[in-house]
């Protein structure tokens, strides 16, 4: 998502933009809102918004560019529902006297997973600036892309010719045994 902002500013850099700073609501309820809103401020800073927390009316206001807001909201989105998701998972925790600890188990695992997502989210914005700044291509999004000689399509077909290896080229063609119409992903 930085990758595409560096590249929309960079192609707006160019003459006038009508692209002016907006504002976008954002509902944020109990419980634990307090370590919902850390989530949304995370995943706000590494794109370049602002939150504002209006915990008496159970909302946050994201200030920022149309692009950025969209990306923010969709990626706040997301989180949040894998963060409850593995929370639910975690289950119940309780005291050896037998006491639930469920609402201090929860609230201590979503601040928890709110600051490891800006940890991670910092490192990933910083590492596409200095890509960009260096006139790198973007790298694929995972853990440092596929494996070397892993093929790309899903579905994987007979044919399919592209694979990755270590180097200044990454995606290589493997010409033997190649034909463009085999590779229905469109890799080839």
């Amino acid at each position: 998502m930085a990758r595409h902002s560096i590249d929309e500013a960079l192609l707006s850099a160019g003459g006038p933009s009508a692209d002016e700073p907006a504002a976008l609501r954002i509902g944020v309820d109990n419980p634990y809102e307090g370590p919902k809103t850390m989530l949304l401020d995370a995943v706000a800073a590494a794109n370049r918004c602002r939150v504002v927390w209006a915990k008496e009316f159970g909302f946050c206001t994201l200030i920022g560019f149309d692009a950025d807001l969209d990306a923010v909201e969709l990626l706040y989105t997301s989180l949040l529902v894998q963060a409850t998701s593995a929370m639910q998972r975690a289950g119940s925790r309780k005291h050896k006297d037998g006491a639930a600890r469920t609402k201090a188990f929860r609230q201590s695992f979503l601040v928890a997973y709110a600051a490891r997502i800006r940890e991670r989210l910092a490192e990933a914005t910083e590492r596409a600036t200095e890509d960009a700044a260096a006139g790198r291509p973007a790298e694929p999004a995972g853990d440092g892309g596929p494996r070397a000689g892993r093929c790309r399509c899903r579905p994987r077909t007979a044919g399919c010719c592209r694979y990755w290896r270590p180097g200044p080229r990454r995606w290589t063609t493997r010409l033997a045994g190649c034909s463009r119409s085999s590779c229905r992903s469109g890799c080839g």
